[in-house]
């Protein structure tokens, strides 16, 4: 995790065409990680808080 940055710098200095840095296999890597750990946090958050809003409000309910 991190070292996509000093990877890509090294792409830039070579003049690597945008398209062919984009496919390689380092760099999609560190694509996918993150846009799954966005989604990961974009989904977990709404249900973090129906579940806790459900567990305080079922005493209420309860009674």
């Amino acid at each position: 995790m991190g070292s996509w940055l000093s990877v890509m710098m090294v792409y830039m200095a070579q003049r690597t065409p945008v398209l062919n840095i984009l496919t390689s296999k380092m760099i999609a890597s560190e694509i996918v990680q993150t846009l799954t750990g966005c989604m990961g946090l974009v989904i977990v958050t709404p249900l973090t808080a129906l579940i806790a809003s459900w567990l305080y409000a079922r005493p209420y309910i309860d009674k």
